[in-house]
Parts: C-alpha cells; sequence; structure tokens
C-alpha cells in the first residue's frame, strides 16, 4: 500500500540518525560554549525552544518567558543565530508557521 510505502521511505538509516545525533551534539555543545563566554542564557534557552523544540514564538513568550512578547523572543532568535553564524556554525531557518 502506498502509505506504508512513504513511511517506510521517510524512515532514517541507523548511519543518518547518528549523524543527526552527532551534528546536534556538536551544535549543542557550540552553544554551551558561546554561552559560558558570553552571558545570556536566557538567549541561548530561548534558541534551543525556537530551533530544536521547534516552540513558535508565540508560545515560548507565552509559556516560558511571560515577560517577553513575540516579536522580542524573535529578536532573541535572530541575535543568537547571528552570533553563532559569526561563529562559524551554519543553521537551518525556523520552519515557518
Amino acid at each position: 500500500d502506498l502509505r506504508r510505502e512513504e513511511l517506510v521511505c521517510r524512515r532514517e538509516s541507523p548511519e543518518e540518525i547518528l549523524l543527526r545525533r552527532e551534528r546536534r551534539s556538536r551544535f549543542l555543545r557550540r552553544c554551551r560554549e558561546l554561552a559560558a563566554a558570553q552571558p545570556g542564557q536566557r538567549d541561548i534557552h530561548i534558541f534551543l525552544l525556537a530551533t530544536l523544540g521547534g516552540w513558535s514564538s508565540k508560545r515560548i513568550a507565552r509559556r516560558a518567558y511571560p515577560g517577553l512578547s513575540p516579536s522580542g523572543v524573535d529578536s532573541v532568535v535572530f541575535r543568537v543565530r547571528r552570533r553563532l553564524e559569526a561563529a562559524g556554525l551554519s543553521l537551518p531557518r525556523r520552519p515557518p508557521r
């Protein structure tokens, strides 16, 4: 059946899973290094929720940081992304909401 084939085709191979985990681990390690070198634990946390956690700006502003507006969350994500890219990390864009 076509749906079953689509599901099977979308599964990652063990090598792809390992590579994805390794990339994520390196990314998180580099984020922690940058966070330790520069203050901004809150910003790194917001960035991780938005990129790895898949949270929307609205959800982050509402649940994790109620004093911050969704546009404020977007600004934080942009600043952290720019800082990480300046440090040599290439980052995927957030999926459109």
